[in-house]
């Protein structure tokens, strides 16, 4: 398994804003990459968002990283692939 960490500075758009841009375009564009298991964007922090996407393979991962588009108003920092080298479930995760 193979993970994409990407960095965007989301500029003044506000944090609704922000959530809507996630839900109708980031998101259902990421579901569609190959491979893809689970994904995780976490709110800025200091001028700074982060999403953590989960591929099975380092080809998957490879290829949703050069489809990466950024929304306008919005600057990549960074994107990286990387391994997984471990990973645990707690006994909540997925309890509602």
């Amino acid at each position: 398994m193979h993970a994409l960490v990407v960095t965007v500075d989301p500029g003044s758009r506000s944090a609704e804003e922000g959530r809507r841009t996630l839900e109708n375009e980031v998101v259902p564009r990421v579901k569609q990459n190959k491979g893809f298991l689970v994904g995780y964007w976490l709110a800025p922090k200091d001028g700074h968002a982060l999403s953590v996407t989960f591929y099975e393979t380092a080809d998957d991962a490879e290829a949703a990283h050069a489809r990466i588009q950024v929304t306008q108003g919005v600057r990549l920092v960074s994107a990286d692939v990387r391994q997984v080298s471990a990973s645990v479930q707690g006994a909540a995760a997925g309890q509602s």
